[in-house]
């Protein structure tokens, strides 16, 4: 790597803070604005824009002017043209943007309207949208270019207002990354990969309403990537909706985190994790220290828990022993690891593989995006691992 572009890739770690795998920006010292690009640095902006977005595989911004833009595959488009938006949301694959009634989405470099009659209650997450149209008030998804009903409400149910100040109905739901769930005439439903789900039949409403049931009345229902994890509420059972298969992991559990394709929880006999189709026993009771439901930590597809006095990560089915210490100075993100051990070295997991970074001295920060670790040594001196490389 040259020494401009390595330059260009600590600018943008400091200055947004924000980092995905080829794409960043940042604001230089003049308020030019400049993209970063699999390393390349380019300036598009002359004065600093009014926000900023940084996706997996775009950037999205007001300019100076208020004008939306979104740079996507080497150039900088207008969306919505001059006109002016209320609000932008950028996930790894799309950009959800709304202007009044209507609500939008753009999806690898295309812009489809969603609905243009007053559009409420929207949820983006990675690769789906969820929103109910506000003429029918029914419940809709945007997965792969195609909009799909998911739940249409009876016109003769009495209306009232929503938070959102829309009068209608508005529909309970949670979204994973390519997944939702929602509560449909007290029945719990999944949307995964084009197709409709029952789960199971829930209990009335404390609002006494058909068509919604509170999710913080099962506040155990949640999602990760291909997963669905909640507790029944008339057996207290946790179960699991992976793929389209449902599973039934244990009752009286103490607590529960899901992530991608996984599922950690803890019940009297200790801690498990539901991973790809497949349940681990990880940590009997008895070898729990200190015990404490925070004692395990889900993020994406990576668990990190405390056992026998060692912190150790699950990523892949596999077992790493990393630390002797909770809780521990280390960040994780996707499937990366990165941790202070009781010397004040500072270590990577990456990859199946484990890396020292630094020696002797604490960093004087260390930040974790995507596969790329920042870190400084001195006040003058900073490096970055990128996929097994120290720069």
């Amino acid at each position: 790597m040259g020494k401009k572009k390595y330059i260009f890739i600590l600018i943008a770690l400091f200055s947004s803070k924000l980092f995905s795998q080829n794409v960043s920006a940042y604001i230089d010292k003049n308020g030019g604005f400049y993209i970063f690009d699999n390393g390349i640095s380019t300036r598009y902006e002359l004065q600093s824009p009014i926000s900023y977005k940084i996706g997996g595989n775009c950037i999205a911004y007001l300019d100076n002017s208020s004008t939306f833009k979104i740079y996507y595959n080497g150039k900088v488009i207008k969306p919505f043209g001059d006109n002016i938006i209320d609000n932008y949301t950028v996930t790894h694959n799309l950009v959800l943007f709304t202007a009044r009634n209507t609500i939008l989405v753009f999806d690898q470099g295309k812009t489809d309207t969603l609905t243009t009659y007053r559009g409420y209650n929207p949820g983006v997450n990675d690769s789906l949208v969820v929103f109910q149209e506000g003429n029918t008030k029914s419940l809709l998804v945007y997965y792969k270019g195609k909009i799909d009903t998911l739940a249409i409400p009876a016109s003769d149910l009495p209306g009232y207002y929503s938070g959102f100040g829309h009068y209608g109905y508005s529909y309970h739901y949670e979204t994973g990354k390519n997944i939702v769930a929602f509560i449909d005439n007290l029945e719990l439903k999944v949307f995964y990969q084009n197709n409709l789900y029952t789960l199971l039949k829930l209990p009335k409403s404390k609002k006494n309403n058909p068509y919604s049931y509170p999710i913080a009345d099962n506040p155990n229902l949640k999602l990760g990537n291909n997963i669905v994890s909640f507790i029944n509420p008339a057996t207290k059972e946790l179960s699991v909706f992976y793929k389209g298969l449902s599973y039934k992991l244990s009752k009286r559990v103490y607590e529960v985190q899901t992530g991608d394709d996984m599922v950690a929880y803890d019940d009297s006999l200790g801690l498990h994790v539901f991973y790809s189709g497949k349940n681990y026993d990880l940590a009997p009771v008895s070898t729990w220290v200190g015990y404490k439901p925070t004692t395990f930590s889900v993020k994406d597809s990576t668990l990190t828990y405390y056992t026998k006095g060692r912190l150790k990560v699950f990523i892949n089915g596999d077992i790493t022993d990393i630390n002797d210490r909770w809780p521990g100075d280390y960040k994780v993100d996707t499937k990366l690891v990165v941790w202070l051990d009781l010397q004040n070295n500072l270590n990577a997991l990456y990859d199946g593989k484990t890396y020292t970074l630094s020696t002797f001295v604490r960093p004087f920060g260390y930040a974790v995006s995507g596969n790329t670790v920042w870190f400084k040594v001195s006040p003058n001196e900073d490096h970055v691992f990128f996929k097994g490389k120290i720069y």
